[in-house]
């Protein structure tokens, strides 16, 4: 027998014994709870899922819908039900909480994992300034902030044991949550008030939150979508006053150049009440001769105080054309011959006519001329207007553009001041129009008449009516009391050099059953994101033969700040179709667009569309 070595047998014991050990390991990991490896994993895919989950709820602009969760009155019932920044808060300490558990470590440090929920709240809140529906807050991004800088300091702290301190966490989450329901909404909404509001009645149930007020249209236009477009020239001259053509010659040329209406508004103080008659007869006879062009009567009034200097066409319904009538506004109402001028005359002269209603059940429609023309600076027009218009809707606007195109001085301007490519300077992006419009007046000044005295190109040379200057109303029907509606509500653009047809503004809300367009108005609750879409057809020739093209389109929103203009530039030679978007503050907000083709030397030529409105709508009381 051989001797044994005492010390290989020790060796063999030991490692027998480790075998035993780690078949034991073997077979407690089999059949025993999980590793620590495997929980890790776990809670990372618990982390990535809900990463995955929050980044869609944030910038998709309906998430809920996505989740199939139904349309965005879930949204809505969510955002009353919890305030925005107790959602954003909570949503990180959560998140926060998730990346501590699952990831924190030797790789990944709580500063690492902090920066990179910073980073997350970030640029997700950034990207809503670009969706659909949502909007970037810095509010938001103050709660993403706190959330998570809170839930992974507490992790922190809690990371030399973290299972053992579960409760501890709990009650830090808790108190965190608490935080957040008490700062609020920082627009002081309902959860701040009750705090100070006293106790309610245990037993009386609880009164519902009101839901925002869902957008409607305030001022809709009846024909929207039914009605047609036709070629308006509303202020013409005839040998009647101090024109050089009779209105047969007047209406054949309006007709030649494409009007489908054509208004013939002689000065008052040119016209004797022995003369009315004989005009009335020589319209109705140029109506005769060319049944397939409307011919409304009109007159030129000189305003009251300024005698003769500041002028109104007045556009008068079929029934209320008649000598009696015009007769009587002649000499109650006019400036020209009066001994004493009185302001108060303009106002009595417009509720004259707003209490005179033809039998179809249209009003007269008044506008303002050429406004600039005997003022040194056209911020001027603005109290101007103001007083003239007083308490009225008589007064719709003013001439965009003036007449008197084809003379040496654009505009017949040679005094004062001078036209800005063609038009008043009014209508300059942040000028009268704009200040008006922000004051919460409805004024239309995308007309651009003629003023038609006599063709040629001496100083006060005009083109014939329909020859350059455009203005295109959208009507119900072609009838005079069609063309007189279309005004009013200002369903119009206007242009020179024909170099756009069919331009049409329009601005799409969710919640409307269609969009709104030029001359309505609508009410949307503040911070609505809406869609402003200009389409219009561009000619290949303008009213000249020449090549034409649209290098610029502006939209132009005025709101209680001032205006803004957003330019792009269309394709060329094609159509234009474009898109803008705009966040509806606390305020009022109106929308128009100008376009232009750039002439080398000057000056452009543009055109002009009305405004939308877009109103808030009041607070509800809380």
């Amino acid at each position: 027998m051989s001797a044994v070595d005492p010390s290989n047998a020790a060796q063999n014991s030991t490692a027998e014994a480790e075998g035993a050990d780690r078949s034991a390991s073997l077979s407690s990991s089999r059949c025993g709870p999980p590793s620590r490896r495997t929980w890790r994993l776990g809670w990372q895919a618990v982390a990535a899922g809900y990463l995955l989950v929050l980044t869609l709820l944030l910038v998709h602009p309906d998430a809920f819908a996505l989740f199939g969760m139904g349309a965005k009155s879930v949204e809505k019932q969510v955002d009353v039900t919890v305030p925005g920044m107790l959602q954003h808060f909570t949503a990180y300490v959560l998140l926060g909480i998730l990346l501590s558990v699952g990831f924190a470590g030797p790789r990944f440090t709580p500063m690492s994992i902090l920066l990179f929920a910073l980073l997350h709240g970030a640029t997700t809140e950034s990207i809503q300034a670009f969706v659909p529906n949502r909007t970037a807050d810095w509010w938001d991004l103050l709660a993403n902030t706190s959330g998570a800088m809170l839930s992974v300091a507490c992790c922190w702290w809690l990371r030399g044991g973290l299972w053992r301190r579960l409760p501890q966490a709990g009650i830090c989450v808790l108190l965190a949550c608490s935080w957040g329901c008490s700062s609020g909404d920082p627009s002081g909404g309902q959860q701040s008030q009750r705090e100070t509001a006293p106790a309610a009645d245990a037993t009386a149930p609880a009164a519902p939150k009101p839901l925002p007020p869902a957008a409607r249209f305030v001022r809709p236009v009846a024909w929207m979508g039914e009605g047609q477009w036709i070629k308006v020239e509303t202020h013409c001259h005839t040998k009647f006053s101090d024109g050089a053509h009779t209105i047969e010659e007047v209406v054949a040329k309006a007709s030649e150049h494409g009007c489908d209406a054509v208004a013939i508004t002689d000065h008052i103080d040119c016209l004797d009440r022995e003369d009315i008659p004989g005009y009335l007869a020589a319209i109705d006879l140029a109506r005769r001769q060319f049944p397939g062009l409307l011919v409304l009567v009109g007159l030129e009034w000189n305003i009251p105080p300024s005698g003769g200097d500041d002028h109104a066409t007045v556009l008068f319904p079929a029934t209320m054309a008649d000598a009696a009538t015009l007769v009587e506004f002649c000499e109650q109402f006019d400036d020209y011959s009066r001994e004493e001028h009185d302001a108060a005359l303009t106002t009595r002269g417009l509720d004259w006519l707003e209490d005179r209603v033809g039998a179809d059940g249209v009003h007269a429609v008044v506008s303002l001329n050429h406004p600039t023309r005997k003022f040194f600076d056209s911020e001027e027009v603005y109290d101007f207007f103001i007083e003239l218009a007083g308490p009225s809707q008589m007064l719709v606007g003013f001439s965009g553009a003036p007449g008197h195109q084809a003379g040496r001085v654009n505009g017949a301007y040679d005094g004062k001041s001078s036209t800005v490519d063609r038009w008043d300077p009014v209508v300059r992006t942040g000028d009268t129009w704009d200040r008006l419009l922000q004051s919460g007046r409805d004024v239309w000044a995308a007309l651009a008449p003629c003023d038609f005295h006599r063709h040629g190109g001496d100083e006060w040379g005009d083109y014939w009516p329909g020859e350059f200057s455009e203005t295109w109303v959208f009507v119900p029907e072609r009838s005079p009391a069609g063309v007189l509606r279309g005004l009013k509500a200002g369903t119009c653009f206007a242009s020179h050099g024909g170099i756009v047809r069919e331009a049409e503004l329009s601005v799409d809300i969710e919640g409307l059953d269609r969009p709104a367009h030029a001359g309505e108005a609508v009410e949307v609750p503040a911070g609505t994101k809406v869609r402003i879409h200009f389409a219009a057809q561009v000619p290949q020739q303008d009213l000249f033969g020449e090549p034409n093209r649209i290098d610029e389109v502006e939209f132009i929103t005025v709101d209680e700040a001032g205006a803004e203009s957003y330019s792009i530039t269309p394709a060329g030679g094609a159509d234009i179709a474009a898109d803008h978007e705009v966040l509806v503050g606390a305020g009022a907000l109106a929308i128009r667009v100008r376009g232009r083709r750039r002439i080398e030397d000057g000056p452009d030529l543009m055109f002009y569309t009305n405004p939308v409105r877009v109103t808030t709508a009041a607070k509800s009381e809380k």
